[in-house]
């Protein structure tokens, strides 16, 4: 049963204390933490922190190979100093990144030797297969010889019908390491803790990655305990003689295809859309309690929509939270919808389902992401914070100066309104069932793209976005919230507002990608004419 699964993740713990790194001294602002107690919150952390920093400083990537061969004396302080140097080819972060990327879009063996021969020279798994897991903790779990011995002596009691079995699954001796000769198994483990994340997911009502299913499973053979085999079928499955919920076979091959594993269609389309995603805003976040709610955001919101706040008699609060979708019930007890978490909470991106729920914004030197990265930020927060926080950051970029006839006039790199109608969009609309992506506000030498996770909603093609077509949102309830706050209209208008500045500005229109195999759309915009980019 899940209770097992979650009981060990919750007992997960790997302190890593990086000031004991031998050259620790000489790095200013990096091997300064002690990551105690090493649970998963505090190593999600860590994780976050490689992905932020990881693009542009070989420190990052040190301190991840430090924490990876902690509990090897011999060999950690050697493998931290080869990573700082760019491994045996002498790479630099952003082509350290830029293959760890392409391995992680295009998995196989072949893309993950190209990444590892970068760093290390022999064909050892575990140290390189430890950044894709901090870069996509979603999809990508690490391995290692603990992971096998496990694998060995339980993976049979785990094979589920349908799903991926744990396949050539090597009996190595004491003095033998998981090397790329045994990469069957490699992948084997990879497709099965996506499989099992999604049958957790569903089964207990919270987010699961493949590496938390990692994570339990460390635990698990470190620690002697047992992972029970989880239900097969649809049938009710409980936690502490408490009911869970039913396995939803629709969400379920959802989940999957989110996970990167093929299922064929098994009816038309919904005209209402998939009921996953169209409900995810009305989920519970099953750790957010009333209390995590704040009223004084939650009162002047209403006060917005003309309501009248101070007058007595007013409603309980707690009802009135529940009547207008920020909390609901579960098991008896209210718990925060992620509607009210993003538009309401006090610290919306604390919970583990909610972390990557932020715009991450980057400048980069160049045309692509392989270029020098020159500043990269987060714009947490609730909604409307993220994106005055990063319309904020992208003002800060500079400006530049041009002339009508002799006057002289200092412009930002894009006009503001058309930045932030890309961002309003990209947060209010974007797919919040796909977990582990941020949306991203990247600026290159000549383009700035605005990427949102998910396809467009119900059905919505690229041609009605540019015609102006009515909206229609799978987040109605943030999208009321949005505009509620001044952010947005609800007539369609955002994309003809875009080209209207841009044409405007220096004479281009915004571009419209629709990437349905990828699952993304990307607003580009051109900072000069013409200026195609990478």
């Amino acid at each position: 049963m899940p209770h097992t699964w979650k009981q060990a993740l919750e007992a997960y713990c790997y302190p890593v204390d990086l000031r004991k790194f031998t050259d620790a001294s000489k790095y200013r602002r990096w091997f300064k933490e002690n990551i105690k107690p090493g649970d998963r919150c505090r190593t999600m952390d860590f994780e976050d922190r490689f992905r932020k920093y990881g693009r542009c400083s070989l420190k990052v990537w040190g301190e991840v190979a430090f924490w990876k061969n902690y509990n090897m004396p011999l060999a950690k302080d050697g493998i931290t100093r080869n990573v700082l140097a760019g491994g045996v080819s002498e790479a630099c972060a952003a082509k350290l990144w830029s293959a760890c990327k392409d391995y992680i879009e295009s998995p196989g063996l072949e893309s993950f030797r190209k990444f590892r021969k970068l760093l290390f020279g022999n064909p050892v798994v575990a140290n390189a297969a430890t950044f894709p897991a901090f870069v996509r903790p979603d999809k990508f779990p690490m391995v290692d010889k603990k992971i096998t011995r496990w694998a060995l002596e339980h993976g049979a009691e785990h094979r589920y019908p349908g799903g991926p079995a744990l396949e050539c699954v090597p009996d190595l001796s004491s003095d033998e390491v998981l090397r790329e000769s045994h990469w069957p198994f490699v992948e084997s483990w990879i497709r099965w803790c996506r499989f099992t994340a999604c049958k957790l997911e569903i089964l207990t009502g919270e987010t699961w990655r493949a590496r938390d299913v990692e994570m339990a499973v460390f635990t698990a053979q470190r620690s002697g305990l047992t992972l029970n085999p989880l239900p097969c079928d649809q049938t009710r499955c409980t936690h502490r003689d408490r009911r869970v919920a039913h396995i939803d076979l629709e969400a379920f091959l959802e989940c999957l295809k989110r996970l990167g594993f093929e299922v064929a269609d098994r009816r038309q389309p919904d005209p209402e859309d998939d009921l996953r995603s169209r409900n995810t805003e009305e989920r519970a976040i099953l750790d957010a309690p009333p209390g995590h709610i704040d009223l004084e955001a939650f009162r002047a919101y209403l006060k917005r929509l003309g309501f009248d706040v101070d007058g007595e008699p007013q409603p309980d609060p707690e009802d009135d939270l529940r009547n207008r979708g920020v909390l609901v019930e579960v098991g008896g007890e209210p718990r925060a919808t992620l509607y009210g978490v993003l538009a309401f909470g006090r610290d919306p991106q604390r919970y583990a389902r909610t972390r990557d729920f932020r715009i991450e914004c980057v400048a980069y030197a160049g045309d692509d992401r392989a270029s020098e990265v020159l500043q990269v930020a987060d714009a947490a927060g609730r909604l409307d914070e993220q994106v005055d926080r990063a319309t904020g950051w992208f003002l800060g970029l500079g400006r530049f100066e041009s002339y009508e006839g002799l006057v002289r006039e200092d412009r930002h790199l894009l006009p503001r309104r058309a930045v932030r109608e890309a961002l309003v969009n990209a947060v209010t609309h974007r797919d919040y069932a796909v977990t582990g992506a941020k949306v991203l506000l990247e600026v290159f030498d000549r383009r700035v793209d605005v990427t949102s996770p998910g396809r467009l909603p119900n059905h919505v093609t690229a041609e009605r976005v540019r015609a102006g077509a009515n909206p229609r949102s799978r987040n109605e309830s943030l999208a009321h919230f949005m505009a509620g706050m001044g952010f947005m209209e609800r007539r369609g208008r955002g994309w003809l507002t875009m080209r209207r500045e841009m044409s405007a500005f220096n004479g281009t229109e915004p571009e419209l990608l629709h990437d349905e195999p990828d699952r993304f759309v990307r607003v580009t915009f051109r900072l000069v004419p013409g200026g195609n980019g990478a």
